[in-house]
């Protein structure tokens, strides 16, 4: 059986402060949307300026000034390549809030910069779209996972079914929770996919140098360019534009149990170049996603060993240094070992009234994470 590994789009380009800008717009990047529909966006209320409204001393209701600066929006429409221009404020500035309304007003011209920067924008969103969808078409993601034995996954199939069972109640080392979980902290997996990311986005047509000064993360950026400053959304009705999922389809499975075991990496761009990194919301082991694996222990919660599948503890006790105390205590200064008390075991206790701590650390000795499990 083949392990789903997914690729979730997200750009980042170094940080920009808005505040550094003289002039600031508010944008939405859109994918072919027409002046009806951006006039629409304008009305959002989002996009309505924040009013401040005083009464002098001893006054009245009616006594009430108020008023607001403009916002300036512009909407462009990625496929036509055409801007739409408002101003978006209030009528009636210094008057009571009851006597005012919104009012959108037709920009006469949007300034070159802002087509600028936003036709960079959205050759930025076309640059990682074409990485993603080139990296699902030829890049090998199976050569990425292991294959360890004779059960590794690439030789699954129905014939085989009931052996690997019987084979995974007494071995993991090939489980998909292990395969998933060292897939996901894998550097030498990143870092290839990383290289043929990089070397698409540089044979792009579209690539530009000019992309430092920009900040695009997911569906939100900001740009500066010449004392300009543009801060916005993109709104892709083609949503494969910004995830790519499905490289296989199939989910994992032990002891007859379906349970999801996905690896989601995360594309940024920064300073030009494209990063690689887990995206642990989205990456699945055993069932559960990688941050909730990675938070326990925290004020959300522990979780216990008696509450995850035996592989899945297995691939936690490989992956990571660990202690194990009794109480609330980690570790009590012992130094980090490895495979000290297998979370799966049952250990000297009985589960069901004494449990430990598994405390697990990073390579520099950091805590991370802790469960409850057997003791020894």
């Amino acid at each position: 059986m083949k392990l789903p590994i997914y690729f979730f789009l997200v750009l980042f380009f170094c940080f920009f402060d808005k505040a550094h800008a003289r002039i600031n717009y508010e944008s939405v990047i859109c994918d072919d949307c027409s002046y009806t529909e951006a006039k629409s966006i304008a009305r959002r209320y989002k996009y309505q300026p924040e009013l401040e409204c005083f009464v002098d001393w001893g006054g009245t209701p009616d006594d009430q000034q108020c008023r607001s600066s403009t916002t300036k929006l512009v909407v462009y429409d990625l496929q036509q390549e055409q801007f739409y221009g408002f101003y978006i404020g209030y009528t009636n500035q210094g008057r009571p809030f009851h006597e005012m309304s919104v009012e959108i007003r037709e920009m006469q011209q949007v300034p070159a910069q802002i087509k600028e920067m936003l036709i960079n924008t959205g050759n930025g969103y076309k640059i990682m779209t074409n990485v993603t969808r080139d990296l699902r078409a030829n890049f090998d993601l199976n050569a990425l996972i292991k294959k360890q034995s004779r059960n590794s996954f690439s030789m699954f199939n129905q014939q085989r079914v009931e052996n690997d069972i019987l084979l995974m109640a007494t071995d993991c080392s090939n489980s998909p929770e292990s395969k998933a979980m060292e897939l996901a902290h894998n550097l030498i997996a990143k870092g290839k996919i990383m290289t043929h990311a990089n070397d698409k986005a540089r044979r792009d047509e579209k690539y530009k140098n000019s992309f430092q000064g920009y900040r695009i993360t997911g569906a939100n950026f900001q740009v500066a360019l010449g004392g300009f400053g543009v801060g916005g959304t993109v709104e892709y009705f083609d949503e494969t534009k910004n995830v790519i999922t499905d490289f296989t389809v199939s989910h994992s499975w032990h002891l007859g149990a379906a349970a999801r075991n996905n690896v989601v990496f995360k594309l940024k761009m920064v300073e030009g170049s494209i990063d690689v990194s887990t995206d642990e919301r989205l990456s699945h082991v055993g069932g559960i996603p990688l941050h909730l694996i990675k938070n326990s222990g925290a004020s959300a919660g522990t979780l216990k060993a008696s509450d995850i599948s035996p592989c899945l503890a297995d691939a936690i006790d490989k992956q990571f240094k660990k202690t194990v105390s009794s109480g609330s205590n980690p570790g009590s200064g012992a130094a980090p070992s490895w495979r000290n008390i297998p979370l799966n075991s049952r250990g000297g206790g009985n589960l069901q009234r004494d449990t430990c701590k598994h405390t697990y650390y990073d390579l520099n000795g950091e805590p991370l994470f802790s469960f409850e499990g057997p003791c020894p």
